[in-house]
C-alpha cells in the first residue's frame, strides 16, 4: 500500500485512482508506520486523487491535513489554491497561493499557481509581476510564461509590450501553438490585419479544428476586403463551433 500510495499520481486512469485512494487511506489509518512527512505526502496524494475525480471538498480537506503535518510542503497549498479557484473561492485561493510561495520561495509551481489565481481574479498587475519574476528566475521552465505575459499585457492595454512578449514566445517556442494564437489575437486587437493572417493560418494548418484560427483569419480578411476567402473561413469556423 505504501508503494501504491506514493507512486506517480499524475498518470493514472480512473481505476488506478480508486486503487491509489484506497492505498493512501490504508497508510493514513496506520500513522505509526510512517513519519509526519510521509503522512503529509499520503494526504496530498489522496487529495490530488480526489481532485482528479471531481471530489473537490474531499481534496481540500486532504490538502489541509497534508500541510498540517508538513507546513513547508508547498504543493498542497498550490493544489488547494487551484481547487478553491474551481470552487469559486478566489480569496481563499489567493491566500493559499501566497502560502505556497511562502512555504517554498524557490518553487516554480507556487508562482505559476499564484499567476493563475490572479488571472482568475483579474488582478493583471500582480500576475504581470509574478510572470516576469518566473521568467527571470526560472528561465529553463518559463516557456509558457511568454505567451501568458503577452495575454496579461493585452488585458492591461499595453499593446507594445503584449506584442513584444508574443514575439518572444514565438522565438522561444516555435512549435508551441499558443504562441501563434496569442500573437494573432494581439495583432488583431492592434488592427494589424495583414499580419494576423499568417499566424491564423499556422493555427489552422497545425490544428485544423481550431475555430479560433478560422475566425481570426476570416475577420482579418474581411477587414482587408478579401471577402470570398473571409466567407469561406467563417463557414469553416461555424462548422467547428456552431
Amino acid at each position: 500500500d505504501h508503494g501504491r500510495c506514493f507512486s506517480d499520481q499524475h498518470d493514472a486512469n480512473a481505476g488506478d485512482i480508486a486503487e491509489r485512494i484506497a492505498a493512501c487511506t490504508h497508510v493514513i489509518s496506520a500513522p505509526g508506520e510512517v513519519t509526519d512527512e510521509g503522512l503529509a505526502v499520503a494526504y496530498y496524494v489522496r487529495g490530488y486523487s480526489y481532485d482528479r475525480i471531481g471530489e473537490l471538498a474531499r481534496a481540500v480537506a486532504d490538502y489541509t491535513q497534508s500541510v498540517a503535518y508538513n507546513p513547508k510542503f508547498a504543493e498542497p497549498y498550490s493544489m488547494r489554491a487551484l481547487t478553491r479557484m474551481h470552487m469559486g473561492q478566489l480569496d481563499d485561493a489567493l491566500r493559499d497561493a501566497n502560502l505556497a510561495v511562502a512555504a517554498d520561495p524557490k518553487s516554480y509551481s507556487a508562482y505559476t499557481t499564484r499567476v493563475t489565481i490572479n488571472m482568475a481574479r483579474e488582478d493583471y498587475a500582480q500576475a504581470r509581476d509574478d510572470t516576469n519574476y518566473i521568467i527571470q528566475n526560472f528561465p529553463q521552465s518559463a516557456t509558457d510564461q511568454y505567451y501568458q505575459l503577452a495575454e496579461i499585457y493585452l488585458q492591461l492595454g499595453d499593446m507594445d509590450r503584449a506584442l513584444a512578449a508574443a514575439e518572444t514566445s514565438v522565438k522561444v517556442a516555435p512549435n508551441y501553438l499558443q504562441s501563434y494564437e496569442e500573437r494573432a489575437r494581439i495583432l488583431f486587437a492592434m488592427q494589424h490585419y495583414k499580419d494576423v493572417v499568417p499566424d491564423a493560418s499556422v493555427l489552422i494548418r497545425v490544428a485544423p479544428r481550431s475555430a479560433e484560427g478560422y475566425f481570426l483569419r476570416s475577420f482579418s480578411r474581411a477587414m482587408l476586403l478579401d471577402f470570398g476567402p473571409a466567407l469561406a473561413d467563417v463557414d469553416a469556423g461555424v462548422a467547428l463551433a456552431p
